[in-house]
């Protein structure tokens, strides 16, 4: 199964007295897959080979690299001339089961150029090397091999192959690259198609809402505009004044007798306040606490307002609430 090892030489160790038996390793410059014909020679040279779990190897993929933007032209000529220069160390060597191997090469051949096909479309060059690489192995009766090794489609592109001509398979690739891109721009549209329905319902649920608010706000103008309202005001505005009033008596003596409001630390941290000459309990209660301003060095109006958002929303001062309900 050499066609389902990674041909990588840089996830393989080794021995520097096997490197060194052999003077013909292929491993040119400027070329793609130069490792090809080097892994291959390797695994067929060696008496031994241990395969080892553990990942020690980290791959690091960037943008733009050789190995992950397609030069296409070249991707196809390369593939063409590692394959020719594997086959012919093959075809050289002494090995058994020739055939066998080629038929595993071929595998890896398939795979490989299939590869290519996801992501690029053929022009002639390419074409007559693809179809050149696939004369190199001059293999018969591989069909049925092919068919039960590798995926449906590449086994239709590798019959598709044999039986056309490089103008001929150019069209048929391209045809088949253009109609793949059509069914994944598809899919994308359905998907877009989806997400404005979803924004679509949103906002109709926002408008609703907003309609809802705005027949609500139309309601208490007329409430308000009523003769009714303005009459029940007339009896309930004198009585509100006191009530607040007493609100505020009780919050202010409440705060005053509790210990936690220290005068003069409220003076010294709040310069405009001691200028002003007021009453800093009075101020702190009408303005400080939304100001963010604290009572004491003992206690932290802000982190309170911070840590509990039923106060915050409520409006109320973090160190009355904490006195009538927080400590408890």
């Amino acid at each position: 199964n050499i066609h389902k090892i990674n041909t990588s030489s840089s996830v393989k160790f080794y021995s520097k007295k096997f490197l060194d038996e052999y003077s013909d390793w292929y491993f040119p410059k400027n070329i793609f897959y130069e490792d090809t014909p080097f892994n291959f020679q390797s695994l067929l040279r060696a008496k031994s080979i241990y395969y080892y779990k553990k990942p020690l190897y980290i791959y690091a993929q960037r943008e733009n690299s050789s190995t992950t933007k397609l030069k296409t032209d070249k991707n196809f000529v390369d593939i063409y001339t590692t394959t020719k220069a594997t086959l012919d160390f093959v075809d050289k060597s002494q090995f058994k089961d020739i055939q066998k191997i080629k038929k595993q090469l071929l595998i890896y051949f398939l795979n490989k150029l299939n590869m290519r096909f996801d992501s690029s479309f053929l022009n002639i060059k390419n074409a007559e090397s693809v179809i050149n690489s696939i004369k190199l192995f001059d293999l018969s009766d591989t069909d049925d091999f092919v068919y039960k090794n590798v995926e449906k489609k590449t086994y239709y592109i590798y019959k598709s192959i044999k039986r056309l001509s490089p103008i001929q398979f150019k069209d048929y690739i391209n045809k088949k690259r253009l109609k793949e891109q059509d069914i994944k721009i598809q899919e994308q549209n359905k998907l877009i198609k989806t997400k404005n329905e979803v924004i679509k319902q949103k906002n109709n649920e926002i408008q609703n809402l907003r309609n809802q608010n705005n027949i609500q706000d139309q309601a208490i103008k007329r409430l308000q505009n009523s003769w009714s309202y303005r009459i029940g005001r007339l009896f309930t505005y004198p009585l509100s004044i006191p009530l607040e009033l007493y609100k505020y008596i009780r919050d202010y003596n409440l705060i005053k007798n509790s210990g936690l409001f220290d005068c003069e630390y409220y003076l010294s941290q709040n310069e405009d306040v001691k200028k002003a000459r007021v009453d800093p309990i009075k101020h702190y209660l009408k303005f400080g606490w939304k100001e963010g301003r604290n009572p004491s060095a003992e206690f932290n109006g802000n982190e309170y307002l911070n840590t509990r958002p039923d106060v915050r929303s409520a409006d109320i001062c973090p160190l009355v609430h904490y006195l009538k309900y927080g400590r408890k």
